[in-house]
């Protein structure tokens, strides 16, 4: 974990959980990191291993909602982006722990286009009012 986070994580320990290492052998993290959030939610894992996550940034309930992500776009165009919400791909907020905004609005970009997914038209409408371009 703290060499995920160190390395591919960039200060995010909260990898997916398909994320498999690179190293030999190569070590199922995601499916690990899984299990240990099950363990948690049934209490079966102790309260010095939840310690010792919760210090790494561990995330132990989905954070990934919409409308989470949307406030943080609201917040970096108020902030960071001098007024514009179009983020680099690879922009993290300074949450804790950091929400991968970049490749959230990669994502919306990509829904729109109705690739993989689709975003609902709400989505797109507010994402528009708040100044997101879909094309660069």
């Amino acid at each position: 974990m703290k060499q995920y986070k160190a390395g591919e994580g960039n200060a995010d320990p909260n990898c997916s959980g398909k994320y498999v290492t690179k190293g030999t052998p190569p070590l199922k993290l995601g499916m690990w990191l899984s299990d240990r959030r099950r363990s948690k939610r049934a209490g079966k894992i102790s309260s010095e291993r939840v310690r010792q996550l919760d210090e790494l940034g561990i995330r132990w309930e989905r954070p990934d909602t919409w409308e989470e992500y949307f406030s943080a776009l609201e917040r970096y165009k108020a902030d960071e982006g001098n007024g514009d919400p179009n983020c680099l791909g690879n922009y993290m907020t300074k949450d804790t722990p950091p929400l991968k905004l970049g490749s959230w609005l990669r994502r919306q970009r990509s829904g729109k286009k109705g690739r993989k997914w689709k975003i609902s038209v709400e989505q797109i409408r507010r994402l528009e009012e708040l100044g997101v371009w879909w094309d660069k």
